[in-house]
């Protein structure tokens, strides 16, 4: 059975698009694997071309719609889904096949298509349900709508990240013997970590305090609810600074800008833009704790490289977070959306330095349940009908 993997924007380096290749790569350690996408990064291009996986790859051409400008999106994923359609159709000379999807929309029109000729596996890293109003554009948001609960009915097995993603899926509708609980995973390397770090206790009793944030700059990662309680606490007497990996639309970046200006916060926080995946260890080296206080996320892949790094995390308890962070042993749990929660939590590290130490061991410790080996190992389990 040949299998096939689609996912948008692996010329990006987006977390989705980044477990979409880790996984079609993996597989195809084993078996011949067909991955769908309209890109790829040159970093990627150079791992497939220095491997020896059995991964063809098929890199569709997207027409450029600029000219409708904020009306571009919805046309953009629906021509995306077409011209995948069509790339997977030309796969599929000898059925069966598994077809793993990585959208909604797109795992619908793979349903709906080619029925049972296929055998259709759902990741799913979020839902729209769950977001604040106003994340996505309203017509994706539409198109998100009509299709989350078709997909995942239609789904031989749905793959959640979390705990609180089997529950989504399963309030759509879908019987819990056809969902799978599998959490992504991490190599160390991914990040640019050669091996497991040992922080020096010099490190943890540094001062200031030193925070870092990476990740999309979007309203429903909470980094507006982040500087609200950095200046919280620097109003309180500590001495904090944080460091921003990341970006994000024109229009929000400019509301940040404003917002820590507002706050006097220039002098504290330092963005640092987008960064290579490759350089992000440097990054949580240099930090204390690191900050995620997402209004929702499935499974926060920053929670991944910072247990690897041995830092602690300040997070919020929504989504898949608690499943990755056990408050009190490799990090601290907060309220979401609740910056004087999140302040507090910042001074108690601040203050505390061995039992920040502490939480860092922790965390490290944890990371070693989350590798791309155990996921590829459990996703080849759901391959054959007869698995599982």
């Amino acid at each position: 059975m040949g299998v096939i993997v689609i996912c948008e924007g692996l010329g990006s380096g987006g977390a989705v698009a980044n477990v979409a290749w880790q996984q079609a790569l993996g597989l195809s350690r084993h078996q011949a694997v067909c991955l769908i996408s309209d890109g790829l990064t040159r970093e990627r291009r150079q791992q497939l071309a220095s491997s020896q996986m059995q991964l063809r790859l098929r890199l569709l051409q997207i027409p450029n719609l600029s000219s409708l400008r904020r009306f571009a999106h919805l046309p953009r994923q629906l021509l995306w889904i077409l011209l995948a359609l069509r790339e997977t159709h030309r796969e599929l000379k000898n059925p069966p096949a598994t077809v793993i999807c990585h959208s909604h929309p797109l795992a619908a029109a793979v349903a709906w298509w080619f029925g049972p000729r296929v055998r259709l596996l759902m990741i799913s890293h979020g839902d729209i349900f769950h977001r604040p109003p106003g994340s996505y554009d309203p017509a994706v948001s539409w198109l998100y709508r009509r299709t989350t609960g078709y997909a995942h009915r239609r789904a031989a097995v749905s793959v959640a990240l979390s705990p609180v993603m089997a529950e989504r899926i399963q309030a759509h509708g879908v019987p819990p013997e056809r969902i799978a609980l599998i959490p992504n995973g991490l190599d160390p390397p991914e990040i640019g970590l050669k091996e497991p770090s040992i922080t020096l206790e010099e490190h943890w009793q540094q001062k200031p305090l030193r925070l870092l944030f990476v990740g999309r700059l979007d309203p429903v990662k909470g980094v507006d609810i982040l500087l609200k309680a950095l200046a919280q606490t620097r109003q309180a007497g500590f001495e904090i600074l944080l460091d921003l990996l990341g970006e994000g639309t024109p229009f929000y970046e400019r509301e940040l800008v404003t917002q820590i200006s507002q706050l006097g916060l220039s002098k504290v926080v330092t963005w640092h833009g987008p960064q290579p995946r490759s350089s992000l260890a440097e990054h949580y080296r240099i930090c204390h704790v690191v900050v995620v206080p997402s209004l929702d996320d499935p499974l926060p892949t920053v929670i991944l490289e910072a247990m690897a790094c041995g830092r602690p995390v300040l997070a919020s308890s929504v989504g898949g977070i608690s499943f990755l962070v056990h408050d009190g042993v490799s990090g601290l749990l907060i309220p979401p959306a609740n910056p004087h929660a999140l302040a507090e939590a910042m001074a108690r590290v601040d203050r505390d330095r061995s039992t920040t130490a502490s939480l860092g061991e922790g965390a490290q410790m944890l990371s070693h349940q989350f590798s791309w080996d155990s996921n590829v190992k459990a996703l080849e389990q759901l391959i054959t009908p007869s698995a599982g």
